[in-house]
């Protein structure tokens, strides 16, 4: 036996480096928004004044003037609205709430809440939107992202248009980043790795094609958006209630490095796009 103890000791030692060795250490998390120089937060969920639910109709949910306190409307009774909303503990990424959202359509499409434009309205120094969120179910779904804002048109009159994106959303967590480009670009593909196809604007409704038309060529200055909703649209299961969860929406202003790194990668899949389609024309 005491022959054996030294083997033994060898033995646990070179079990013990091995482990060592297999365990990589560990890369502390970056903070949220390291990459970018400026932040504004559109709403974290942190006061009970941030959550109204309400039994008007969709089309009776009007923006008010601008405050300091962003607020989600939650439809008790309307057909498509997601409601009621509530504060909740789970599923938190910045602050101690988030907000839980009950969808209670079966099948179709269930368009989100709606935050007035109690936030401030002029976004023409920010590069995107992001927010977060949790969806538990397993079957992958579409998103909706809506923003309603005014430009000034060639009568020189303040007129509105309402443009919004659908994405695939994935099972867990998701940290959503839309850049404000993606508004004026039809083919926005969605969420990197998500698919989704093209961006589905929905631009004939309402003369929308026009409006879009007149905005492409003058730019999209992001002086005035007074209303947005972000939430489930469809593609889901028919079980109800559906339940997901959102957090921490704001504007974010992208820091020099972070730009570069973008327009590198948008140059990139324009060249590979380009080097398909003159290799394959029906591409």
């Amino acid at each position: 036996m005491n022959r054996l103890r030294p083997l033994l000791a060898a033995g646990m030692i070179l079990v013990f480096a091995s482990v060592l060795l297999s365990q990589k250490p560990k890369v502390p998390a970056k903070p949220l928004d390291s990459d970018c120089e400026k932040v504004l937060v559109l709403s974290d969920f942190e006061t009970d004044g941030e959550i109204v639910n309400r039994r008007a109709t969709a089309r009776r949910v009007k923006a008010k003037p601008d405050s300091k306190l962003a607020m989600w409307i939650g439809l008790k009774k309307a057909k498509w609205q997601a409601g009621p909303i509530e504060r909740s503990a789970e599923h938190v990424i910045h602050g101690k709430y988030s907000m839980k959202v009950r969808s209670n359509v079966p099948s179709g499409h269930a368009w989100s809440p709606t935050v007035e434009n109690s936030f401030p309205k002029d976004w023409s120094g920010y590069d995107a939107i992001r927010f977060f969120v949790h969806w538990p179910e397993e079957k992958d779904v579409q998103w909706a992202t809506f923003i309603w804002m005014r430009y000034t048109n060639a009568e020189g009159k303040r007129n509105r248009i309402m443009p919004w994106l659908l994405y695939t959303m994935k099972q867990g967590d998701t940290h959503v980043e839309i850049p404000l480009s993606a508004f004026d670009n039809l083919k926005w593909p969605g969420l990197p790795g998500y698919g989704g196809g093209i961006n589905k604007t929905a631009m004939k409704l309402r003369k929308q094609d026009e409006k879009y038309a007149y905005v492409h060529k003058t730019g999209w200055k992001f002086d005035e958006v007074y209303k947005m909703a972000l939430g489930l649209r469809g593609k889901y299961n028919g079980n109800v209630p559906h339940h997901y969860w959102i957090d921490y929406v704001r504007l974010v202003k992208w820091d020099k490095e972070t730009r570069q790194e973008k327009e590198k990668m948008a140059e990139e899949k324009k060249e590979e796009k380009e080097e398909k389609k003159s290799a394959d024309p029906d591409v």
